[in-house]
């Protein structure tokens, strides 16, 4: 699973959790509007009956103060009953706004015909005191106001009150198990919202934050240099491929240092050769030139000088700068573009040229100028052993897999050499008194040293009438 899908995963559930807690808060939300609305409607509806029954009551007593008085009062009370019962009709109205179920408005029909018809037997009771039927009116007010009409209006509307209140408890009730279930819900969603930060902020601290701590550490390290240093690569995510990066970057570094570790082991010796063999070339021409002097073959001892001129220029090809630039490179393409140089030369002088390179020849660490340079002197050596016409040279390239190393060899028909010339060949003592140095040896002599420095190694096999094979095995680096 990569990264990216983890990051997406985690944050997805973090943006899961968040909109179940809005959803859940909006959810309560409109739960506790309901209930306040609720509450509120009770209240309301409470106080809309107390009024009613208040200004009802209100109303009736007028009645009563009617028959305590005159004949000529009843008008005056009459009023007084009318103006007492006229807000009941707006409070009706009010209290019919807000009757919302069956039972509510099954009350207030209830409720509303128990008025209405105590307000016509108290209209009754005015017409026959009004008529002067004083007697009628008391036995009204006795049958119906006091016991009938009346008793069965304060009855309803106290029933009513008490389920109201029975009600009222009941909406109290469910206020206080809602606020209950939402301290319990918002708890339970704020400790879920905390468990998943948290177990997001672990899994970006254990698989995230750490794997980039070891890698800033091991980059330190690297910039140090301290190439031993690997990161775990198992992982299938950016970070493993960040890792993989890293570990093959170390590698490489390890590869370059041991082979700079294995070329210091040689500086000495390679130093010391590069300046020997250039200070046998100068003591060389130093000795031609005091020849010159008294030679008679002048034409003879400039050649001499300006071979070695040119042997001078090969070695500070070969040999300087010290240091190596290592880099890739295809041994088989090195090979052939040495060989391809001396094309004309060959091609002049009729000599049969073989080139065989192995197709999967592996590739191998070395400086690419310098290796050429030496390829080429090889060859240029090798040309020398040829006669002027003809011979054969070739050059072969090929992979020891055992040893873990490429083989490159060149090959020549030509003369060949007995095993002192070999050996002097090869050897970075200086000559004695009696002894001139050829060029060719110096250039041999160097081209073992890079070899050497490369951490390979350099064979020299030739008999003389036989030919010459000169054999570099440079160890396969990546």
């Amino acid at each position: 699973m990569t990264l990216r899908r983890k990051l997406l995963i985690a944050f997805g559930g973090l943006v899961t959790t968040t909109l179940l807690i809005a959803m859940v808060a909006l959810f309560m939300s409109l739960r506790w509007q309901t209930t306040s609305n609720e509450v509120e409607t009770h209240y309301r509806r409470s106080l809309y009956l107390e009024q009613i029954r208040a200004e009802t009551f209100q109303a009736l007593s007028e009645v009563h103060d009617s028959l305590a008085g005159g004949r000529d009062e009843i008008p005056d009370a009459r009023q007084d009953f009318e103006r007492a019962i006229a807000p009941t009709r707006a409070v009706f109205a009010k209290w019919g706004r807000l009757a919302n179920t069956a039972r509510e408005k099954r009350d207030l029909e209830t409720v509303k015909t128990a008025h209405e018809s105590l307000i016509g037997a108290a209209r009754d009771v005015f017409v026959l005191a009004g008529q002067g039927r004083r007697a009628d009116a008391v036995r009204r007010v006795d049958d119906r106001l006091d016991t009938g009409d009346y008793a069965a209006f304060r009855a309803l509307t106290e029933r009513i009150a008490q389920a109201d209140q029975i009600r009222g408890q009941v909406i109290r009730d469910e206020t206080r198990k809602l606020r209950r279930s939402a301290n319990v819900m918002a708890a339970v969603a704020i400790l879920a919202a905390l468990s998943l930060s948290l177990l997001i902020a672990a899994y970006l601290a254990s698989d995230l934050f750490g794997p980039l701590r070891q890698l800033g550490k091991a980059l330190d390290g690297l910039a140090s240099g301290d190439t031993t240093e690997r990161l775990d690569q198992d992982r299938k995510d950016e970070v493993g491929a960040v890792a993989r990066a890293y570990n093959r970057t170390a590698e490489a570094m390890a590869l370059r240092e041991a082979a700079a570790h294995e070329g210091g082991a040689r500086d000495a010796k390679s130093d010391g050769l590069s300046h020997l063999t250039v200070h046998r070339l100068v003591d060389t021409l130093e000795s031609r030139i005091a020849s010159l002097r008294t030679s008679e073959s002048l034409e003879d001892a400039l050649v001499d000088v300006e071979q070695i001129m040119r042997s001078i220029g090969r070695v500070t090809q070969i040999g300087h700068p010290l240091d190596l630039h290592l880099e890739p490179c295809d041994p088989c393409r090195l090979s052939q573009a040495a060989l391809t140089r001396f094309g004309p030369e060959i091609a002049a002088r009729g000599i049969s040229c073989e080139l065989d390179l192995e197709a999967d020849a592996r590739s191998i660490l070395a400086d690419r100028l310098k290796l050429r340079g030496a390829l080429e002197e090889l060859i240029r050596s090798g040309l020398a052993m040829l006669p002027d016409r003809g011979g054969r040279i070739g050059v072969r390239v090929k992979s020891d897999q055992k040893d873990d190393m490429v083989l490159i060899e060149i090959a020549d028909n030509g003369r060949g050499m007995d095993s002192e010339t070999v050996e002097r060949a090869l050897s970075v003592a200086p000559p004695s008194d009696a002894e001139a140095p050829d060029a060719s040896d110096v250039g041999t002599a160097m081209v073992r040293a890079l070899v050497e420095r490369h951490g390979g190694t350099f064979t020299l096999l030739s008999k003389p009438g036989q030919g010459t094979v000169a054999r570099l095995s440079l160890p396969v680096r990546q």
